[in-house]
């Protein structure tokens, strides 16, 4: 089962539970600046994905839309809005 394993296999599963894992820590976070950076490693993580599937262009177009645009939206409006924290929660 191992001897089949290749580097691009292996980069692949790593980062697909990259993603898994950013996309749970985008749900479990409590700050929503963290929220908001784990949200963008795991845009960042399913272009490397897009890119080891040959996909070029798909992954371009993820990194300029998703991360370029709208996780830099999420944390400009964070910035702008400067939300309080919550006592107790």
């Amino acid at each position: 089962m191992f001897e089949s394993i290749t580097l691009e296999l292996a980069a692949f599963l790593m980062f697909a539970v990259m993603s898994i894992i950013s996309a749970a820590m985008v749900l479990m976070s409590k700050e929503i600046m963290h929220s908001a950076l784990f949200l963008a490693a795991f845009f960042i993580s399913i272009a490397v994905m897009y890119i080891l599937l040959g996909t070029p262009f798909i992954a371009a177009v993820q990194v300029l839309i998703y991360v370029g645009g709208v996780a830099v939206m999420i944390i400009f409006v964070i910035f702008l809005v400067k939300p309080k924290k919550e006592n107790g929660i």
